[in-house]
Formats: structure tokens, sequence, C-alpha cells
């Protein structure tokens, strides 16, 4: 990001608006990505402090949710484990995916 951040500074930067936005759409995303991180980490902060604190106090209140807080923290993980798979250039862009369905048979070269 600190890279992206200081080539966007320079002089000149936005001569090639092509480039220049190509450089701001991965500015962005890198962004996204830290965000996510960092949210996640403060969630992983306030779970392990109402699990503590609720221990500590036999709290079953702050234990539910510290509970609580763990499980969308298993969610929040997998997402950016399933984020970090796609990190290609390529692999943002949309698609389109058609299925046919067909007999069970398997399809072999046709005889005219």
């Amino acid at each position: 990001m600190a890279e992206l951040e200081k080539e966007s500074a320079e002089p000149g930067f936005w001569d090639d608006a092509d480039g220049a936005r190509a450089v701001m759409a991965e500015l962005a995303s890198a962004r996204g990505d830290v965000a996510g991180i960092d949210a996640t980490h403060d969630k992983l902060d306030n779970a392990t402090a109402a699990f503590d604190l609720g221990s500590e106090m036999a709290d079953e209140d702050l234990l539910a949710e510290a509970a609580q807080l763990a499980t969308s923290l298993e969610s929040d993980l997998s997402d950016l484990e399933l984020s970090s798979w796609f990190s290609d250039d390529l692999d943002h862009g949309d698609a389109i995916v058609t299925v046919t369905p067909r007999t069970g048979r398997p399809r072999g070269p046709r005889l005219v």
C-alpha cells in the first residue's frame, strides 16, 4: 500500500489516466484488504477480552458474547482466506458460467 500511495503522489502520475486508474483501483483493493484484516484483529481482541473477563468473573453473559464473537470471527477468517486465493489481476473480474444439463451418458464423437 505504501508503494502505491507513494506512486500516486508523484508528479505526473495522472498524465497516464489509464495507468493511474489501474494504480488507484489496486490501492483501493489493498486498503479494503487491510481494513478487513484490521477489523478481524479488533474482533479477536474483543473476543479475547470478553472471554478473559467472563472467565475471571464467572459472567455467563460475557462468555456468551465471547462465543458469539468467536463464531463471527471464524466466518470472517474464512472469508479472508477465500479472498486470499483470488489475488490475480483477473480474479476480481466478472464471469458468466453456463451449466447445461445432459443425460447421464458420456458424449462421444458423433458419426454422421
